[in-house]
């Protein structure tokens, strides 16, 4: 039911690595997927968004447990194996939920329904969840629901099911041909209890700092004071950003520019997601009013790029808001 995603490690053996350690380790790098620990009768998984704990939970003798990752020795037999694969924050929000999913049909064949309406029930109504087929001597199949539209589906290959987004609905009638179905419905609310349950992440605990997120607009102009050339240029980066935001897939905006954020951190340390010196939220930038601005400024300005990069972004719409702040931007020695 959980596919593979993009792999980080496979099969790392517990008697050689510390699970903790290792944990830590992918959350200091706002990693966003989960982590599965298996031994020969039980999985485990945990999933994590931005460095922090979503939900863990465990499938054995096909039911679902959740559980404290401080339980691994009473769950799992040493030695057990670690596999961590990184997924978009979406899927990761969606699978974390999967385990507290609720049948809405039952039993449907295949053979039994029109196509074409059945789905479009299923989009009508919005239904997050998916879809299980089965088929006498094959693996079950899988299709996720978000809002109603399919985001994905479990691909077969070899014994593994991988994550794949693209579908058409011919692949899909193949797939369904001759398969018995149930719909599952997957709660809003149930990846949040998990989290409240045992909510621990190691990550660095981070001092709330004086931000400056707010610009005056009419005030700045060129010749103005310090404060409102600060302001000004801090809009400019600002708009680039609510343009990247557009542009690129919104599910995965925040992941991108943090992650992007963190590889600049050791040239530009205020950078650091878990800094609390800066952060991008709500199409807001915070900065905390220490940093220098023009250090900032250069900072920003790579930033904004690398997040291009990332995204497969385009510069023309870079270039043309900072052509707009060119008189400021020059002071601050930026080039367009």
């Amino acid at each position: 039911m959980i596919p593979k995603f993009d792999i980080i490690h496979t099969g790392l053996h517990s008697s050689y690595l510390s699970f903790d350690r290792y944990k830590l380790f992918l959350q200091n790098q706002a990693f966003s997927g989960y982590l599965k620990l298996e031994d020969s009768h039980t999985q485990c998984f945990f999933f994590i968004k931005e460095g922090k704990d979503i939900a863990s939970f465990c499938i054995s003798d096909n039911s679902f447990k959740e559980f404290n990752p401080s339980e691994i020795p009473s769950v799992l037999k040493n030695p057990f194996f670690i596999s961590s694969y990184r997924a978009p924050n979406q899927a990761v929000d969606f699978f974390a939920r999967c385990h507290n999913a609720k049948s809405i049909y039952e039993n449907i064949t295949f053979n039994s329904i029109v196509f074409d309406k059945f789905f479009s029930q299923i989009e009508s109504k919005k239904i997050t969840g998916f879809l299980q087929a089965a088929k006498n001597g094959d693996p079950k199949r899988y299709i996720y629901f978000y809002g109603g539209k399919i985001f994905g589906y479990m691909n077969i290959k070899g014994s593994d099911g991988v994550f794949e987004k693209n579908l058409d609905k011919s692949q899909i009638q193949t797939a369904l041909k001759n398969s018995t179905m149930t719909v599952y419905l997957i709660s809003a609310s149930s990846a949040g209890s998990v989290a409240k349950k045992h909510s621990h992440s190691p990550v660095p605990h981070t001092v709330s700092k004086p931000k400056v997120s707010q610009y005056d607009t009419k005030a700045a102009s060129s010749g103005t004071s310090g404060i409102d050339s600060r302001n000004l240029v801090l809009k400019c980066y600002e708009e680039i950003f609510q343009m990247l935001e557009k542009d690129a897939d919104l599910a995965e905006f925040t992941s991108i520019w943090r992650t992007a954020a963190l590889e600049l951190s050791n040239k530009y340390l205020f950078l650091n997601p878990f800094a609390g010196e800066f952060s991008y939220d709500n199409s807001k930038i915070d900065l905390w009013e220490e940093v220098d601005i023009k250090t900032a400024v250069h900072a920003l300005d790579e930033l904004s790029n690398a997040i291009a990069k990332k995204a497969n972004i385009p510069k023309d719409g870079i270039k043309s808001i900072k052509d707009s702040y060119l008189n400021i931007l020059v002071a601050y020695e930026i080039r367009n």
